[in-house]
């Protein structure tokens, strides 16, 4: 049976993903609406419902599943046994029917599928970076383009939104960070660095120039360590390049954040962006509570730890890194769901110096931004391996055509 409507699957795995990234989308925020909210709901799970219809049908047909595919389920299947059955808390017990629906149908969806999706994400973010460092300019140099100052999502007295209807700008005081079309700036950092990396940051293209200062807008650390990573890793074998790298990293870490402007806001955001706090690294989005929690969780429970919203009981006041998966699911549970993840994404295609170097940095981000099972970062990841696989397929022909030019001369 010739499936018609499978055109449609890589389209709306994509608008699923923009949805969720949508800052009025969250629950908390203030650019958006109850109604609106529900409006967005209801449009995600049509195209989850959707989407699985089509992708199971085309993948029972071929009757083949591959060792990537097992690894996929496998993430998906411990993720959803912990959520179901492993619970601190039974009274906040929440299927994550959309999240599963979603995911499982990209990791499913055939190869063409996914290149399809992440190349239209990739265009799309193209634009939405483009209007959001005009905006960004536009702001700071008085330019006559309307907007208008929104409250910041935990409405805090100093902090806001520069809103210009579909791209955002965070502020406080007089610094100033760019949130695209996301609830916060480094979200959209993170999802920046993501598609330069899977393109091998590749600045010879206006588009990821663009791309490449929309990110350093954000002021996102994530952004900053998900670049160097990728780097790194890609020029392990060029040491005049890994030195020039070190060096920078080097001047980064130890000298940048001892460096003292005039300017309050300039210093403020250096130490944003810096990576060591007094002779330490630097804890990521965390606090003491989830600190003694985490301890607590590998000393007594660290196969499975505490159970799903456990740390939902904790005032953690906004603190988001893998500490918090660690005390939910344990290390043995992270293992399980991050591993068999990152193992699924590795045995997909070819592997190539390019993609060990976006799945290091991807892993790496983790430890700042560990809410990874949802569309956006499964549609970065699975589709950012297969976007990578087919640049260096078509860098390999590229590279036989000169050989064969070379030798016909």
């Amino acid at each position: 049976m010739k499936i018609t409507f499978k055109k449609y699957v890589p389209i709306f795995y994509v608008m699923s993903a923009l949805i969720i990234l949508l800052a009025p989308y969250a629950g908390d925020s203030t650019l958006g609406t109850d109604g609106m909210r529900k409006i967005l709901k209801f449009l995600l799970y049509f195209f989850a419902i959707f989407n699985l219809v089509i992708v199971l049908i085309s993948f029972f047909t071929k009757k083949k599943i591959t060792l990537s595919q097992i690894m996929f389920l496998l993430s998906f299947a411990v993720y959803f046994i912990i959520n179901s059955f492993h619970i601190y808390d039974y009274s906040m017990q929440i299927q994550k029917i959309l999240t599963l629906l979603l995911c499982i149908g990209f990791g499913l969806a055939d190869d063409e599928s996914q290149l399809e999706a992440f190349t239209l994400f990739r265009k799309i973010w193209i634009i939405i970076s483009t209007i959001s460092v005009i905006c960004y300019l536009s702001y700071m140099f008085k330019l006559p383009i309307p907007y208008t100052e929104v409250s910041y999502y935990n409405h805090s007295a100093v902090q806001s939104y520069i809103s210009y209807g579909l791209v955002y700008i965070y502020k406080v005081g007089a610094s100033l960070r760019l949130c695209g079309i996301c609830n916060e700036p480094g979200y959209f950092g993170t999802v920046t660095a993501f598609v330069l990396c899977a393109d091998r940051l590749n600045l010879k293209k206006l588009s990821n120039i663009i791309m490449l200062i929309a990110g350093l807008c954000s002021f996102s650390l994530a952004y900053v360590l998900i670049i160097f990573i990728y780097l790194i890793i890609k020029s392990f074998k060029n040491i005049k390049i890994l030195s020039f790298l070190l060096v920078l990293i080097g001047i980064y870490i130890f000298i940048l954040p001892n460096i003292q402007f005039e300017n309050k806001n300039i210093n403020l955001l250096i130490d944003r962006l810096s990576f060591i706090y007094d002779g330490s690294i630097k804890t990521a989005r965390g606090n003491s509570v989830l600190e003694d929690a985490f301890k607590e969780a590998v000393d007594k429970h660290p196969i499975f730890g505490f159970g799903e919203y456990y740390t939902s009981t904790l005032e953690l006041n906004g603190s988001a890194n893998y500490k918090i998966n660690v005390v939910n699911w344990g290390i043995g549970g992270c293992l399980l769901i991050w591993g068999s993840l990152l193992l699924s994404a590795l045995f997909k295609r070819k592997i190539s110096i390019n993609s060990i170097a976006f799945l290091v940095a991807f892993l790496a981000s983790i430890y700042q931004r560990s809410g990874i099972m949802t569309i956006v970062y499964i549609l970065l990841l699975i589709g950012g391996i297969q976007f990578i696989a087919n640049n260096d397929k078509e860098a390999e022909k590229e590279s036989k055509k000169i050989q064969e030019a070379k030798l016909s001369n």
